[in-house]
């Protein structure tokens, strides 16, 4: 969790790893920073703190340590659902990693030419 410039800046928009983290149904813990929120919806795929808050990180952290199966089965659930409902709007890491090897393809053939 990287802390805020203090500037109000809001550059950034989402972490990828955070979106990979749901995609693959890992609940996910993180501030309210950026477009994080528009991803993350506390208490269905994930939890919130506020940025700075170390006793609200702490207690949301142990939340999820100390859930019940059936909790973190829901949480696991609604991670994934969270991410392939929005899939359309989002390049996945298989999709990213597909147009990379597509353009390193593209450049061997141009070389053997």
């Amino acid at each position: 969790m990287e802390p805020q410039d203090g500037k109000g800046d809001t550059e950034g928009g989402c972490p990828v790893f955070l979106k990979d983290s749901l995609a693959l149904g890992r609940p996910v813990l993180a501030t309210p920073h950026c477009d994080i929120p528009d991803l993350l919806v506390h208490g269905y795929s994930g939890l919130l703190a506020e940025e700075g808050d170390e006793e609200a990180l702490t207690a949301q952290y142990d939340f999820l340590l100390r859930c019940s199966p059936k909790q973190h089965a829901e949480f696991m659930k609604n991670a994934c659902r969270s991410v392939h409902a929005n899939a359309g709007s989002w390049f996945s890491a298989t999709e990213t990693l597909g147009v990379y090897k597509g353009l390193v393809e593209q450049e061997n053939v141009i070389r053997t030419l």
